[in-house]
């Protein structure tokens, strides 16, 4: 049971991660070319060419999916 839960919830996660970087690329305010830090000011610390949320929460998704796996 906790193996269901644990992939809902790692889905959960990346549905968010998709869906924020979705809005910045669709957006025509911004689009791909301004998801950067000095046009994205409420995403405060940055790490490579991504806030440093969405690393943290692509790497707890992934260790969900990893422990969910079927046996």
């Amino acid at each position: 049971m906790w193996r269901t839960e644990a992939r809902i919830v790692a889905c959960i996660i990346l549905f968010w991660l998709t869906e924020d970087f979705l809005w910045f690329v669709l957006n025509p305010a911004y689009g791909l070319a301004r998801f950067a830090p000095a046009y994205v000011p409420w995403h405060i610390h940055w790490f490579w060419f991504a806030p440093t949320d969405c690393w943290t929460m692509s790497a707890a998704a992934a260790v969900l999916f990893f422990v969910s796996r079927v046996r």
